[in-house]
């Protein structure tokens, strides 16, 4: 049967209609995931993703403060310093890791995993005293880890191995992953963590530019007015 002129138009209208239809979908469907994404709500995985490993990536939780900006990073480090939810510094050496999974969880979609690291302490450098003496073996937590076929990670999450010379923040960190007890210090962003490579130190995120040799790092962290040979 042949299509007159006006079924042909009448086709063409349907047609574009349904394609508009398809692209308005798309559009929601990538401004929800890219909202997600920045709001650092944890996005499932996608169902193309084998079903042996899923990943979870939980964007950055934090903003930049304005306070910072035009500092160098050894400025930004000694402003953070005197912060007063700062305490000092632990030094200490990373051992075996163990995956864990909180009770507590950010929202209703992944498991909230925390890598539990052994952690024996070295020093300390502060204004007061630390809760954790020298030589004792605590908990360095840290956020995400891989437990079965389920790797969660988080974009501002810090970097931290087995068998790493590190130094720790020791701030407040409320009930992030748990908060730091007497036995377990949580390390949960990249900017609490600082590692240390043949007597140099290098930071991590905000501070991811800062090198210098850890007995100039250590002086960040004492008391103002302590006399100094920097």
């Amino acid at each position: 049967m042949l299509t007159t002129p006006a079924g042909l138009v009448a086709r063409r209208y349907l047609l574009s209609v349904l394609a508009v239809g398809l692209a308005a979908v798309a559009g929601i469907c990538v401004a929800a995931f890219l909202l997600a994404r920045q709001s650092g709500t944890p996005v499932r995985s996608s169902a193309g993703v084998s079903a042996a490993t899923r990943v979870v990536h939980v964007g950055a939780l934090k903003g930049f403060n304005p306070a910072y900006a035009g500092l160098s990073p050894d400025q930004m480090l000694d402003k953070s310093a005197t912060e007063p939810y700062i305490h000092g510094v632990i030094r200490g050496i990373t051992g075996p890791a163990t995956v864990r999974e909180l009770p507590t969880k950010p929202d209703g979609v992944v498991k909230n995993l925390v890598t539990d690291f052994s952690f024996t302490v070295r020093g300390f450098v502060g204004p007061g005293t630390s809760s954790y003496p020298i030589g004792s073996v605590i908990i360095l937590r840290t956020p995400g880890g891989t437990q079965g076929n389920l790797t969660v990670t988080y974009e501002d999450g810090p970097s931290v191995t087995t068998d790493q010379d590190v130094y720790i923040i020791l701030r407040d960190q409320g009930q992030s992953l748990g908060g730091s007890t007497s036995t377990v210090l949580v390390a949960s962003d990249e900017d609490d963590v600082f590692t240390v490579q043949n007597g140099t130190v290098h930071g991590q995120g905000g501070f991811g530019q800062l090198v210098e040799p850890a007995a100039t790092f250590e002086v960040h962290f004492l008391p103002r007015g302590t006399p100094t040979s920097r």
